[in-house]
């Protein structure tokens, strides 16, 4: 499982230009913009805990968005540009 997260991340990462500022990635496709924000303030998510990540986007509709993945929870915190996601990466 933990092969299966890092395939993931690593399609993610190489499908955006990636840069990392201070406390969030932010991940860039022409005009649209995705930035996470790790709870944590670290560059990595620690095994077996849970971590908040804040996801805000810029020019794209989270009506028409989804985000799918073992050990990600929606935590009904949202606004127009933005939603709160838990992430638990397991062994």
């Amino acid at each position: 499982m933990k092969a299966f997260i890092s395939v993931l991340v690593l399609i993610i990462f190489s499908s955006f230009t990636t840069s990392f500022q201070e406390d969030r990635f932010v991940f860039k496709d022409n005009d649209q913009v995705i930035k996470l924000e790790l709870e944590t303030q670290k560059k990595y998510l620690v095994m077996n805990q849970p971590t908040e990540i804040k996801v805000s986007v810029e020019n794209i509709d989270l009506k028409k968005s989804s985000i799918i993945g073992k050990g990600i929870c929606l935590t009904g915190e949202q606004g127009k540009n933005y939603f709160v996601i838990s992430i638990t990466v397991d062994e």
